[in-house]
């Protein structure tokens, strides 16, 4: 793990919470957020909060405090179209396994599917073509 510490440039500790963590609410944040133009913003604040700020994730209001250190501005928008969200999570769950998609981060180019950050290089490649 140190290794892509380093390569990555990104901090990290070993989250005690990692296994009571709920993905996919935070998942269908990221979606939220996407929607009202602050995805980049929670992907930072999240990414930070799992692996290195060991954060529960154990209620919204531990959510919404590392949203708003992150200076993410429309954190109303974003908890309250998360729990409207559920509803289209079953389409999104649908997408990714028709394109074969069993993680993250995936990516799916041309119906070549690209699995884990060590295959970013082979992305570019294809998207190059």
């Amino acid at each position: 793990m140190r290794g892509g510490q380093k390569k990555y440039a990104v901090p990290f500790a070993p989250n005690p919470h990692f296994q009571t963590i709920d993905g996919n609410r935070l998942l269908l944040g990221a979606v939220v957020a996407e929607r009202v133009g602050q995805a980049q913003e929670y992907v930072r604040a999240v990414f930070e909060g799992v692996w290195a700020k060991s954060t529960a994730f154990a209620d919204d209001q531990e959510l919404e405090d590392l949203l708003r250190a992150a200076g993410v501005s429309q954190i109303a928008e974003i908890l309250q179209g998360r729990k409207q969200s559920q509803k289209t999570q079953a389409s999104y769950q649908d997408m990714a396994e028709g394109a074969g998609v069993f993680g993250v981060p995936s990516m799916v180019v041309e119906d070549e599917l690209y699995f884990g950050n060590d295959r970013f290089e082979f992305l570019e490649e294809a998207l190059a073509r």
